[in-house]
């Protein structure tokens, strides 16, 4: 129990008459090697779980307070590609700020400005400390391998956050 957190990538890929043979898509979908009673032309959209994050609260507040207008009803929270990269800005202001030569005190002010922990029903710890780094660091990494991996004029996929508790 707590504050569990995703990100899903959702890709269009849909076949139409008209597309290129460069721009179709082949989908198969298997299970135990043999072909499914799923139909590979009725598919319309791949969804992929591309991130996951245990009591990451911080992240959680920033993204339902931003792009949810303080709404946390375990909902859908769509973002694009600049959501992400604003994400991604701010989780790197925090990392600035963690490095910084500050004292503890002043580290922690400065984060509840920038990056805040936010309460919540086991939500765990709102402590600026050793978890809330990682979390940072590894949020900071799998955010930017996947702004890389879509950094292309595919405008064919979007991206939902979603958090259970």
């Amino acid at each position: 129990m707590g504050l569990d957190s995703y990100l899903y990538k959702k890709t269009y890929v849909q076949n139409w008459e008209h597309d290129s043979p460069e721009k179709r898509y082949s989908v198969d979908v298997k299970q135990g090697g043999f072909n499914s009673k799923i139909k590979p032309e009725r598919i319309s959209y791949i969804i992929e779980q591309v991130g996951y994050w245990r009591k990451f609260n911080a992240l959680h507040g920033y993204i339902v307070d931003t792009f949810a207008n303080g709404e946390d009803n375990c909902q859908q929270i769509y973002l694009d590609n600049y959501s992400l990269i604003q994400i991604l800005d701010t989780l790197k202001q925090a990392k600035d700020i963690l490095d910084s030569d500050a004292s503890d005190e002043e580290k922690s002010d400065k984060l509840s400005d920038v990056f805040p922990t936010a309460e919540g029903f086991f939500f765990g710890s709102t402590d600026y400390e050793d978890y809330y780094a990682e979390c940072v660091d590894n949020a900071i990494l799998l955010l930017s391998d996947l702004i890389d991996e879509c950094d292309d004029d595919n405008y064919s996929y979007s991206f939902y956050y979603q958090a259970s508790w």
